[in-house]
């Protein structure tokens, strides 16, 4: 794959302006998988499950301007004891960001200035840097719309249904917040089939969070942990549309529900 990368920073340090930096990385969208599987007596053997292994990927290229001072400052964002944030530009593409460490460190033994890194991304995924984000709020379900007729009839709102796309290459996980006066919560896929309730009635200052990533998956009321309230299953998003629907229980005509998603690719 050809890949023209414009903006490339660790952390905010830009690293590609081509007056303190000019690096590049390669092997970014290289995966590696392992695949379990179990002995049989016949030949072969059965498939059990798999997952991708750690991105590894390099960071090469040319430290310029006052080249000690960049170079300490590169090796301080790098080797911070703490993960770091890529944040890449590709022509083409939304803007993508890998978390990243450092494992090596080499320079060029005749010119300092020449460095080649060694970086692991425990999470294989790059991640779009600006979410896709869906807000569903009211249909009317016996309740006062116009042109309305007499007798008025009030009821409640019931949700509504709405499109978010996960733009990559993997399957991609939605963080899901409901806020104001509503019960009887329901929040499904129909494009996976995936569904979840949640028995809680939240109140005008409540807000209900849903993270449904697999490596952070919560469900919090303002701020407090309460998986407790979840039935059902937790929610993704494969590439491509995804077709979501919210129903609950309101006299609110806001916007209660809001899915954000940053799509994923490997």
């Amino acid at each position: 794959m050809n890949l023209f990368i414009n903006y490339l920073d660790v952390n905010g340090l830009v690293l590609n302006d081509n007056i303190n930096y000019f690096l590049t990385v390669t092997n970014l969208f290289d995966a590696t998988r392992d695949v379990i599987s179990n002995d049989m007596y016949i030949d072969g053997q059965s498939w059990t499950r798999s997952k991708t292994q750690m991105k590894t990927i390099t960071l090469q290229g040319v430290v310029q301007g006052n080249i000690a001072t960049n170079l300490y400052l590169l090796k301080q964002y790098l080797f911070a004891d703490t993960t770091k944030v890529l944040t890449i530009g590709i022509n083409g593409m939304p803007t993508l960001t890998l978390t990243v460490d450092v494992v090596n460190w080499t320079s060029d033994p005749n010119n300092a200035q020449i460095i080649t890194c060694t970086l692991v991304a425990p999470d294989p995924n790059l991640y779009s840097q600006t979410p896709q984000v869906v807000s569903l709020g009211a249909l009317s379900s016996n309740s006062l719309t116009f042109p309305f007729g007499f007798p008025l009839t009030f009821g409640t709102l019931t949700g509504a249904q709405g499109t978010i796309q996960n733009l990559g290459s993997s399957t991609a996980y939605p963080v899901i917040t409901i806020v104001g006066v509503c019960d009887t919560l329901v929040i499904s896929n129909a494009t996976t089939g995936e569904s979840m309730s949640l028995a809680i009635s939240l109140g005008a200052t409540d807000t209900l969070i849903i993270d449904n990533n697999p490596a952070t998956r919560s469900v919090t009321l303002d701020g407090v942990l309460r998986m407790d309230l979840k039935v059902g299953t937790w929610l993704s998003c494969p590439v491509g549309n995804n077709v979501f629907n919210f129903s609950r229980n309101s006299v609110s005509l806001a916007n209660q529900c809001s899915i954000s998603l940053l799509s994923r690719w490997i």
